[in-house]
């Protein structure tokens, strides 16, 4: 389980071909990776990985061919920014939003448009998860809790962010046509999964 409060920005440093559709990453994170064991869920742009070998400055998972089709993460290139959370100890303080690091989709940036105190992020998510969002409800984009601010037609979620959110994820670095990792309310699809078996 994660809260979708972003830890560090890594760097995608280097991707081997295992065979078998499969991909092992691994990400330059000197913040986080001194804390990383083995066999650690991680949250890379709110998808949650396995830590397979870590040392003091980076640590390395293995995407499968489920992940890479779910995620952008098959157009991780070496020197791209991912987003990192730690998996939340049972002891540890909830900030953001429940957020599994199950990725529903990828959705795509439409704009990034600054504002007096931060900016307007426009993302063309899913159907799926645009059918369960509503106003001031939580969504994740590429692993960061954030609030719908508005929706539109044609599956648009709109979402501001602060200046904290621009400096300190990758969220900043967004253009329009980019892909963006997006995960629903999960309270909002048990409501809707219940609501479906009456």
């Amino acid at each position: 389980m994660f809260t979708g409060i972003v830890e560090a920005v890594g760097e995608v440093v280097q991707l081997e071909p295992l065979g078998g559709g499969m991909t092992r990453c691994r990400v330059r994170a000197p913040e986080i990776a001194p804390q990383i064991g083995a066999g650690d869920s991680v949250a890379v742009d709110g998808a949650c990985v396995t830590n397979t070998g870590s040392d003091r400055r980076t640590f390395s998972f293995e995407l499968i061919p489920e992940t890479l089709s779910r995620t952008l993460a098959n157009e991780y290139r070496p020197g791209r920014s991912v987003n990192l959370e730690l998996a939340l100890p049972a002891s540890g303080r909830f900030q953001g939003h429940f957020v599994q690091g199950h990725v529903d989709g990828v959705g795509r940036t439409l704009s990034l448009e600054e504002r007096e105190q931060g900016a307007e992020l426009r993302v063309r998510v899913p159907e799926k998860v645009h059918a369960l969002s509503v106003a001031q409800g939580s969504i994740a984009l590429n692993g960061v809790s954030l609030t719908v601010a508005r929706l539109g037609s044609e599956r648009q979620v709109a979402v501001g962010l602060i200046s904290h959110t621009l400096k300190h994820t990758n969220l900043g670095k967004l253009r329009a046509g980019d892909p963006v990792n997006v995960e629903g309310d999960i309270l909002a699809k048990y409501v809707a999964r219940a609501g479906a078996l009456r």
